[in-house]
């Protein structure tokens, strides 16, 4: 695979294969109707045994990582809808534009 990454695009790739075996990131999104704060669920999901914290930027983004990232699709909260998976810039997008009860927005 590596030889084949080379060819396609020159140079050494070899960071590039190095990333890719790293573990994603999960950004979760805290939902302000039904999560009291996002530090409460900060807590639920460290007792669950997730490595959450404070996304950087988002002010209701949490960052999960880890091997057991993947489970967030399998908590309570989760299917209550206290929190969703939304990557961090498109939280910080959906600030941006400031969107009001009733408009459409539509997400390519």
């Amino acid at each position: 695979l590596h030889a084949r990454l080379a060819e396609r695009y020159g140079g050494d790739v070899t960071e590039v294969c190095e990333v890719s075996n790293d573990l994603p990131q999960t950004f979760l999104r805290a939902n302000p109707a039904l999560a009291p704060c996002r530090g409460a669920l900060l807590d639920t999901l460290r007792q669950r045994g997730l490595d959450a914290e404070p996304a950087k930027d988002a002010p209701l983004g949490i960052r999960v990582v880890g091997e057991h990232a993947a489970k967030v699709t399998q908590l309570g909260e989760y299917f209550d809808g206290i929190f969703e998976i939304q990557d961090e810039s498109s939280q910080l997008i959906a600030e941006l534009v400031q969107c009001a009860p009733g408009d459409v927005v539509v997400d390519l």
